[in-house]
């Protein structure tokens, strides 16, 4: 009985790991684009503009929240520093650019 919750455990853990490794890479930019840098704890979301290859684009629908262009690097600098960076659209957000905009930096 102990070998099969001993089985039961791993492959709820397995499964667990899959689905978060799954949905942390949803949030992966694959290449250069708009994204959305969200401040979770105390550090700010500007801190990502001093990062290469970053640009500001905008002020984001929430709080304190950035719309910035920039790659996969940006994303993993601001999981570091306790910040949500996703994917995501200038439209919608204070930008004032559209989604089919050609950026002149790319």
């Amino acid at each position: 009985m102990a070998r099969r919750r001993a089985r039961v455990f791993l492959f709820g853990a397995q499964a667990l790991g899959t689905l978060a490794a799954v949905a942390l890479f949803a949030f992966v930019p694959a290449e250069p684009g708009p994204l959305l840098v969200v401040p979770i704890g105390r550090v700010p979301a500007h801190v990502l503009l001093a990062t290469p290859n970053s640009r500001l684009l905008g002020k984001g629908p929430w709080r304190g929240s950035l719309v910035m262009r920039g790659d996969a690097g940006l994303f993993w600098q601001g999981l570091r520093l306790g910040l949500v960076v996703m994917r995501g659209r200038a439209t919608g957000c204070a930008t004032g650019e559209s989604e089919n905009a050609q950026d002149p930096n790319a």
